[in-house]
């Protein structure tokens, strides 16, 4: 089975300093994480593998941006793509979910591909649609519990006003995972300078 899993590069929100005097944000002092919803993905992906599995990390940025598939592959990722186009300075979702299905294309066509639900960054959800329409496949969004059972996904998802549900898709498909559910695990000291 083959997981692909989109990661993208936000600011820390615990670092984000705005000056009182002027309401503008000091981008120098400002740190990058992986996107919590995005670490969430991966760790599912990590959890799910088996043996002969692989997932791959792709994500869409300039060159700071190789910073979460560093992250990715130290935590246990076969490969990592990053995608981009020098001559711009940044991209909007529909851009992006173009981007990464006509890498998926490329690549070879994953099973399934993980995607964070509503990031730090934008928050707005749009990333895992466009990338569902674009490869025509289902999207399912909010998941917070997965179980793969042969060519069917059964999972838990999130509702409007706390309610829940429970179902099934079957592969291939695009899953947005809430970003509550899972923590990336911790690389070791190898792992990192491995990845480097």
């Amino acid at each position: 089975m083959r997981f692909a899993v989109c990661l993208s590069l936000v600011p820390d929100p615990e670092t984000i300093d705005v000056d009182p005097l002027t309401g503008e944000i000091d981008a120098d002092r400002t740190l990058h994480i992986m996107d919590p919803a995005d670490a969430a993905a991966l760790e599912l992906a990590l959890r799910l593998r088996r043996d002969g599995d692989t997932v791959t990390a792709l994500t869409v940025g300039p060159v700071e941006a190789e910073a979460v598939l560093r992250e990715a592959l130290a935590a246990g990722a076969d490969s990592a793509l990053r995608l981009w186009d020098e001559t711009r300075t940044a991209t909007k979702p529909a851009v992006t979910s173009l981007l990464l299905s006509a890498a998926l294309r490329n690549e070879g066509l994953p099973d399934v591909v993980l995607c964070g639900w509503r990031s730090l960054a934008r928050g707005s959800g749009k990333l895992p649609a466009l990338l569902g329409e674009y490869l025509d496949w289902p999207v399912v969004a909010d998941i917070t519990r997965l179980e793969i059972q042969a060519a069917r996904m059964h999972f838990h998802r999130r509702l409007a006003r706390g309610d829940r549900s429970e179902g099934t898709v079957t592969m291939p498909a695009v899953l947005a995972i809430a970003a509550d559910t899972l923590r990336l695990r911790y690389a070791s000291l190898p792992r990192l300078m491995q990845a480097c």
